[in-house]
């Protein structure tokens, strides 16, 4: 149990940090029109 529990913590507060980052990265932005992350192009090719 005390396992998970530190697994959770661990996840929820990289998902906070990242998202911290992200809002001081783009922030000062008004609008983003487009955000690419990673490659995606694979996603379009069976089309």
């Amino acid at each position: 149990m005390v396992l998970v529990l530190g697994i959770l913590t661990s996840m929820f507060s990289a998902v906070i940090v990242s998202r911290g980052l992200v809002n001081l990265i783009y922030g000062s932005r008004r609008k983003i029109d487009k955000l690419s992350i990673g490659n995606v192009d694979w996603l379009h090719k069976g089309r």
